[in-house]
């Protein structure tokens, strides 16, 4: 009846209202006991986290979905519309914390994940400083992009005396980190990247370079070592070779003569 559908719509009415006007304060209180943080505009936090969140669950199903059509059956198409929506040309750093046995053996594990923190806390900052992308943070490791080789090599640098100078100020454990920086096409899904590149770069950063050492492939070089800032900061390189995949690589190994 009329009557009905009055009484229906009053009561959603109430139901909408009831919900708009408690849903800061439920969000607030979300907020703060998952996310740690207390915003101004708790709504307006909310809806932006989702917002990012969901763009980014869509854009993981669009390639997994691409993966899956080539993984049935292998077709070139599906492989060009891949690298033609995801492929990019960027210089890949990976960094690589050393000393992790002998640290949890002497301190424990919570001692050397406090580090990771840390670091973490030391070196994204500046990553993005020098309009670096970070890609993902996998156990002890950083992952990140950039367009310019220099800024890359820039990055690597200030990170190493960032860690050192934070290592002036405390006793014991020492933070230190190894890097591996290379140029090529990639696959930039997001949250995780694969290449040729990422391949070298890994390599570099986790297999060869010591702690405080900054390792680059011959791109990087190249596009890099003519620079007036890394010129400025007396860059010197070291030249040196390893097999990657049955491949012989060169690479650099490079020290700042200035503080």
């Amino acid at each position: 009846s009329v009557n009905e559908l009055m009484d229906s719509k009053f009561q959603v009415g109430k139901e909408e209202y009831a919900l708009k006007h408690k849903l800061p304060e439920l969000f607030e209180e979300l907020l703060t006991s998952v996310f740690d943080t207390q915003p101004d505009d708790p709504c307006q936090y909310m809806m932006r986290w989702l917002s990012e969140h969901s763009t980014s669950s869509v854009h993981q199903h669009k390639y997994t979905s691409l993966l899956r059509k080539y993984s049935s059956s292998p077709d070139s198409t599906v492989e060009k519309q891949l690298w033609n929506t995801y492929g990019r040309q960027a210089v890949v750093l990976i960094s690589d914390m050393c000393g992790f046995s002998v640290t949890t053996q002497r301190y424990g594990i919570v001692h050397f994940l406090s580090m990771i923190y840390k670091m973490q806390e030391l070196m994204l900052p500046i990553i993005r400083e020098y309009s670096g992308t970070v890609v993902k943070c996998e156990a002890d490791n950083v992952f990140a992009l950039f367009d310019s080789p220099v800024n890359a090599v820039l990055a690597s640098r200030d990170c190493h005396r960032a860690l050192a100078k934070y290592n002036e100020t405390t006793e014991g454990s020492s933070i230190r980190t190894c890097h591996g920086l290379a140029s090529g096409k990639i696959l930039d899904f997001g949250n995780d990247i694969f290449g040729n590149a990422v391949n070298i770069s890994s390599k570099l950063g986790e297999d060869i370079a010591e702690g405080g050492e900054t390792l680059i492939d011959e791109l990087v070089y190249n596009a890099s070592s003519d620079s007036s800032s890394l010129k400025a900061s007396h860059a010197k390189y070291e030249q040196r070779e390893c097999e990657i995949s049955k491949v012989q690589v060169k690479y650099y190994s490079v020290t700042w003569g200035d503080k």
